[in-house]
């Protein structure tokens, strides 16, 4: 059972910690590139967080209580408070894009010609990877591969930085998942050690609704599927694969061997989903393989409503049924 919480014998008293503003001030400067390292990848943490926030304000002002944004709109969040709303931001959005940029950090530290951060960006990686393992795929962490691939980082993403509670706490519910009921109360006490927040009722209670956003991919049948695509290292093993698609395809394969390119170079970067499926599109009505490119499309119609494939997609289900009916005739 996902995110349960110890019960009563296993709760320990929590030390409070206090400061004085100078060493808060210090805290704040040395944990600040956990969050905001990534300059260049819109899934960083720091601009998840922010984006988090902005939506936080857009749904308040929505609602019918209008003061909540005057009344904290100079509200600075201390470490323990930061922490909790990251854990949070990666409940209400993680995406097949963030599953891509962190199993890509998590297999090999780096996803481009950048090496990642040995430590602020590989723990965050870890703990949003894991995280959305945990939210959408736990039915594989039976499998010895997937349990390793969240186990060993979040211990590693821990030893490198034992101040930062959120790899503590998604281990504590990676244990419940599997049945450790004893290791993932020990966790949890940890994580509640180092950042007394986890024990609040608010924070239960913003977690209970979260959604399946990766599961409910048509184009995500399976976790192994997915993880399988990272197996060349980057970043020239991912260019390959797209220079690949960018030649023209033989016949001697087989349509699904075709098909499963374009899914991988999907999962690698499914920022570019768009170009690499009307690429795959155009190539299965070129070689008159209809039934595939038709099944492909009525997946893809059903992503992302703001990427419009519904209108994409459904011109060349147009030109396709027209081909199809010629070749009838």
């Amino acid at each position: 059972m996902l995110f349960q919480y110890p019960t009563e014998e296993y709760f320990y008293p929590v030390k409070y910690f206090r400061f004085h503003q100078p060493e808060i001030d210090c805290i704040r400067l040395r944990l600040k590139p956990l969050f905001f390292s990534d300059e260049i990848h819109p899934t960083g943490a720091g601009n998840r967080l922010l984006a988090f926030n902005v939506m936080e304000k857009i749904s308040s002002l929505n609602s019918k209580d209008k003061k909540l944004i005057e009344n904290q709109k100079n509200k600075s969040l201390n470490k323990n408070e930061l922490e909790i709303e990251y854990l949070k931001s990666i409940f209400s959005s993680f995406t097949i894009e963030d599953l891509s940029f962190t199993a890509c950090m998590v297999f090999y530290r780096r996803c481009t010609f950048v090496v990642g951060l040995a430590g602020a960006e590989y723990a965050t990686s870890v703990t949003e990877f894991s995280l959305g393992i945990l939210l959408n795929f736990a039915e594989s962490l039976a499998h010895p591969q997937i349990h390793d691939l969240i186990e060993k980082p979040l211990q590693q993403s821990i030893g490198i930085l034992p101040d930062f509670s959120p790899p503590y706490w998604v281990l504590s519910q990676f244990y419940y998942a599997t049945g450790k009921i004893k290791a993932g109360n020990l966790w949890f006490k940890k994580a509640q050690t180092i950042n007394p927040l986890f024990d609040d009722p608010l924070f239960h209670q913003s977690i209970r609704g979260y959604r399946e956003n990766i599961k409910n991919n048509k184009l995500l049948p399976s976790l192994p599927d997915f993880l399988n695509a990272f197996k060349n290292k980057p970043p020239m093993g991912f260019y390959k694969l797209f220079s690949q698609l960018k030649e023209p395809l033989t016949l001697e394969i087989s349509p699904s061997k075709i098909l499963q390119k374009y899914l991988d170079a999907y999962y690698l970067n499914p920022l570019m989903v768009r170009s690499i499926f009307e690429n795959s599109t155009q190539y299965f009505m070129s070689v008159r393989e209809f039934k595939i490119a038709l099944n492909l499309i009525k997946k893809l119609k059903l992503i992302k409503p703001g990427y419009d494939f519904k209108t994409i997609f459904g011109d060349y289900e147009n030109e396709i049924n027209k081909m199809k009916l010629i070749s009838a005739n």
